[in-house]
């Protein structure tokens, strides 16, 4: 009989563990949402998301193919293609007929591309550094650790990528 108790007690504590750690995702979900919009709005520019996250990879990756680039961006080849028509037309990828198979080209970022993603990347640290001076070192402390934590869970956990080389946009 003190068995079918521990198994009671057991899924009560595990019940309650599950709403917590419901509770603390929640959370998360809802200031990572709110933090990338004020990133996004802070960085300004002329890209839609989608297309800042391609120049990113771009970056990341290159020289890269379009099908690579679809890969990386979890992204069907035809918006793949899209993506890359606009970012070549603003000037900020260029194309070269990839030498292995000249039926396909690699893209690499111009030098207007590399400024874009530069001048992007500077103004949300510099947004974030003015945030984190109106904080405890304690509390600066609690965040960078946070940001390892999260960011090696995502790698690891279910649907990481385990690609973490280089930044986002």
């Amino acid at each position: 009989m003190s068995d079918a108790k521990s198994d009671s007690s057991s899924n009560k504590v595990d019940s309650a563990l599950e709403h917590g750690l419901n509770r603390v995702a929640d959370d998360l979900s809802l200031s990572i949402t709110r933090t990338s919009r004020a990133l996004r709005q802070e960085a300004g520019g002329h890209l839609t998301p989608t297309a800042l996250s391609a120049l990113a990879s771009v970056a990341r990756h290159e020289p890269v193919t379009p099908a690579r680039l679809a890969e990386v961006e979890s992204v069907r080849r035809p918006t793949a293609t899209r993506v890359i028509a606009h970012l070549i037309d603003s000037g900020l990828v260029g194309r070269k007929v990839d030498s292995g198979d000249r039926r396909s080209f690699r893209l690499s970022l111009t030098a207007a591309g590399r400024l874009y993603l530069d001048e992007r990347r500077s103004r949300k640290s510099a947004y974030l550094s003015r945030i984190l001076q109106g904080l405890s070192p304690d509390d600066v402390a609690v965040l960078a650790r946070a940001a390892e934590i999260l960011d090696r869970a995502r790698s690891q956990g279910p649907g990481g990528s385990g690609d973490e080389e280089g930044e986002g946009p």
